[in-house]
């Protein structure tokens, strides 16, 4: 019963993403294999610094278009309070632009995140990118280990 529970490990990396194994690089959704590059139609697997967002230029214009808002808005609230005008403002127009410039902040700081991500590409073209990160996070050894593991792997 008790070796029935017991799973013997399909890969020998493995993160939410990815599972490397000595078949090659399978790409994995909550553990299961969705799709996969075998070892012998692996043109390309490297590590290399990238980008952390798939879209990172997409949000770093969101970002920038969020910050213009939010000047130009505070520019708007600025006026009302200077000039000697005698209208009502509500706390919403005044609130707004501070919840468009937390989003836009961090919008901007997400989109120029780097790090370490692992690049596959098969001989048809295929292209895949993966983090690197949950592996980094292991430690220096585990991380090491993965390095070694895929310049075997290509060979």
């Amino acid at each position: 019963m008790e070796e029935n529970l017991m799973q013997t490990k399909k890969y020998q990396f493995e993160t939410e993403e990815f599972g490397i194994n000595d078949e090659g690089v399978h790409f994995l959704r909550s553990k299961f294999n969705y799709g996969s590059i075998l070892k012998n139609d692996i043109k390309r697997l490297e590590i290399a610094k990238g980008k952390e967002v798939n879209n990172w230029f997409v949000l770093l214009l969101l970002g920038i278009g969020l910050l213009s808002f939010t000047a130009y808005y505070f520019i708007g609230v600025f006026n009302f309070f200077t000039k000697d005008v005698s209208s009502r403002i509500y706390i919403e127009q005044i609130v707004a632009p501070f919840i468009s410039l937390i989003f836009g902040s961090y919008f901007v700081y997400k989109s120029f995140i780097s790090g370490d991500q692992l690049y596959v590409e098969n001989h048809e073209g295929k292209k895949k990118k993966f983090s690197m990160k949950p592996i980094i996070e292991k430690g220096v050894t585990e991380y090491e280990n993965f390095q070694d593991y895929i310049k075997i792997l290509v060979k």
